[in-house]
């Protein structure tokens, strides 16, 4: 058939978008790792693992028609997979992980809940994320106006707006409540930290006849998720339990990104900057920059890369360095630049500082001591014990942590947080519970909760983002001084090796301060020598023309015969004016002569 041109331009802009938007969700996955999940075989993992559950029936027609009129077909096959390893190796029993795949997530032709008598709920949970009032506004918006929902009600203060207590906070979210949320930082439902019983929890949701409940959190918060979902599934109830992971750490197992990353490291780098301009105004400058990352450093490596050599040295939990090693990274930096700017992720360097394991925050995270504050009394002590190496050096310290969780979502972060949420929509209206949506290999997906917390997600040391950092920071072996080596390459002799170069450059220094001194010292005789000489010429020339000068009687000769310099009043002309010039002349050598002498006396003291 033929294509009129009305139709050919309606092909041509839903190529375009389709290609747009391809392209903006691959590139996400230049956020973090796959790799950095710490699966070592296909053993741990099973096919069950990946499977989503689902409540049962999916008998109503979806409400959503997009793309009928373009003829595209947008909704999500049933049996589409999204693969958990897109590589496999030639020879290996890892190959057996090539078979592992997460349901893939999206728009659905049938739903499981009826959009007209639906009552979808909304809570958010722990610390505060750029973005969270975007994931808020996008749910609200597309349950209301694309799939029609009954309402949506916002429980505030995290899960103890679920509790008996905290219920009566309870706010319904129209487009009037979230206008202009998206604009602000934090979260307009409010946040907390720690667990409620799950069966109290659920009594609320009964109470308010809530169908979906939608629950925007980290990890800590899709446990308690998990435990609704568990106490849900023990009575039999028709809920759908659908989590938005929120970590601006991305430490979630299984997704790649998470919403507030891409925000994070924006300002990461604003910060990571600044460092560097304290840092590089001072001679032997020291920039320290703390910034998120209990567990895993993917904000500081993140930003110590995308801040292109604004940070010359990296530190992470996933890679530990003794102080020692620290100070030699320093000194190695100090050997060919006067300022360094030092990076650091909160959960590092834990094992230094002095703190009660048992002290835990009410999610049970263990409370954190501060290595920002550490490093900066201890590298400010350092400095002071090396001043005769690094003269003039000081230590600016900078956390711009709780600056960077209150604030409004990125660009790129606000379109991810929309198509996050729309996603959470459609599967939540499909029936999917007991999950998260994640991001997985440019697509969303459905990951199980209990796969999501069941293993850490780290920094891969032998990754791609790990590699670029080693690449660009302070290192033992190249002379572009790029940073943490191995503990066998930096650490043994270290501090020693550093200490003795130190030595050599100083006695090279002073050997060469010695020959600049004895320079200046004959430059300084030669010159005494020359006004020696002319204050000689100036006698002499004063004296021939004394005896030229005619006599003006016995008293005046005598006076002359006696005195080398006589009066101007005794003489006439051309005369007069060459004896005024003398007798400045011959002043200016007496002055001159003295400041030589004075100065020769200081070179000799010195």
């Amino acid at each position: 058939g033929t294509l009129s041109s009305k139709q050919l331009g309606k092909l041509g802009k839903s190529v375009y978008f389709f290609s747009c938007l391809f392209f903006f969700c691959t590139s996400l996955t230049m956020s973090s790792e796959r790799a950095s999940v710490m699966i070592q075989s296909a053993s741990d993992l099973s096919r069950q693992d990946f499977q989503t559950m689902r409540l049962p029936g999916t008998q109503i027609d979806s409400p959503l028609n997009i793309g009928v009129d373009d003829n595209l077909d947008l909704w999500t096959r049933e049996d589409k997979r999204i693969l958990y390893r897109n590589y496999t190796y030639s020879n290996s029993a890892e190959n057996a992980m090539t078979d592992l795949s997460f349901t893939a997530a999206g728009l659905h032709k049938k739903l499981h809940f009826d959009p007209s008598e639906t009552t979808i709920g909304i809570v958010s949970c722990g610390g505060l994320c750029p973005g969270l009032n975007d994931v808020i506004k996008s749910v609200v918006y597309q349950a209301l106006d694309q799939y029609g929902c009954k309402r949506v009600i916002g429980f505030r203060y995290g899960y103890y707006g679920l509790t008996k207590e905290g219920r009566k906070n309870t706010m319904i979210l129209d487009h009037q409540a979230v206008a202009n949320a998206n604009l602000m930082g934090g979260t307009i439902l409010g946040t907390s930290r720690g667990p409620q019983d799950a069966d109290e929890m659920t009594d609320t949701l009964v109470q308010f006849k809530v169908d979906i409940l939608i629950c925007i959190g980290g990890d800590g918060t899709q446990r308690g998720a998990y435990s609704v979902h568990k106490a849900i599934t023990k009575r039999g109830l028709n809920i759908a339990v659908v989590g938005i992971p929120k970590t601006i750490d991305n430490d979630i197992a299984f997704i790649e990104r998470t919403f507030g990353f891409d925000t994070a490291v924006q300002e990461a780098v604003a910060a990571l900057k600044a460092g560097l301009c304290e840092a590089k105004s001072h001679l032997y400058g020291v920039g320290v920059v703390k910034l998120m990352g209990r567990h895993a450093g993917f904000i500081a490596a993140q930003a110590t890369v995308a801040a292109s050599s604004a940070a010359h040295i990296c530190l992470i939990p996933e890679h530990e360095i003794s102080f020692e090693t620290l100070t030699a990274l320093i000194a190695r930096r100090f050997e060919r630049y006067t300022y360094v700017v030092i990076v650091v992720a909160e959960g590092f360097g834990q094992s230094l500082l002095e703190g009660d394991p048992a002290n835990t925050d009410p999610s049970g995270n263990k409370k954190l001591g501060d290595i920002g504050v550490y490093l900066r009394d201890k590298i400010s002590g350092w400095l002071k014990t090396q001043k005769h190496k690094y003269p003039e050096s000081t230590l600016k310290y900078i956390d711009p942590s709780y600056t960077i969780r209150s604030c409004p979502a990125s660009s790129n972060d606000s379109a991810f947080c929309v198509m996050l949420a729309n996603t959470a929509v459609h599967e939540a209206m499909y029936g999917s519970t007991g999950c998260l949506i994640g991001y997985w290999g440019g697509a969303f997906t459905c990951v199980p909760v209990p796969l999501a917390t069941k293993v850490p997600k780290r920094v891969d040391l032998q990754g791609m983002l790990w590699r670029s950092v080693r690449e660009i920071t302070v290192s033992k072996r190249r002379g572009r001084v790029g940073a943490n080596d191995e503990e066998v390459d930096v650490i043994n002799n270290a501090h020693s090796t550093a200490t003795d170069n130190s030595k050599e450059i100083t006695i090279d220094r002073l050997n060469q301060r010695v020959q600049e001194l004895e320079s200046l010292i004959s430059a300084v005789r030669e010159r005494e020598n020359t006004k020696e000489r002319q204050l000689e010429q100036m006698k002499e020339l004063n004296n021939t023309l004394t005896k030229k000068l005619p006599s003006i009687g016995s008293d005046r000769a005598s006076q002359s015969a006696c005195s080398p310099r006589p009066s101007t009043s005794d003489f006439h002309g051309d005369d007069v004016k060459l004896l005024e010039a003398l007798e400045h002349r011959y002043a200016d050598l007496k002055a001159r002569m003295l400041q030589t002498q004075q100065m020769f006396g200081m070179v000799n003291g010195h």
